[in-house]
């Protein structure tokens, strides 16, 4: 759930690449870093700071993904869909 508010600030995200985290992170609508190296968490910042239209059209991205692919609604339709 934390995703998809960090998603919904429009904000841009620094995630990790773990589990279903990294299922809905990509490099289009964030910066993915490697928890067991500490160095790419450092590059990701540096990222945001040195590029920031990029970083504005990764959080841009994050922000219509999140309104039109992970809301209550989509998710109900594809459990109903699943369940037919």
């Amino acid at each position: 759930m934390k995703i998809f508010e960090y998603m919904a600030t429009g904000v841009p995200i620094l995630g990790s690449n773990i589990g279903s985290i990294s299922e809905v992170l990509n490099p289009s609508n964030s910066i993915i870093f490697d928890p067991e190296n500490q160095k790419t968490i450092g590059s990701g910042f540096r990222y945001f700071t040195n590029n920031r239209v990029e970083s504005k059209k990764k959080s841009d991205a994050a922000l219509l993904e999140v309104r039109h692919l992970y809301t209550w609604s989509v998710r109900a339709k594809s459990i109903l869909e699943f369940i037919k």
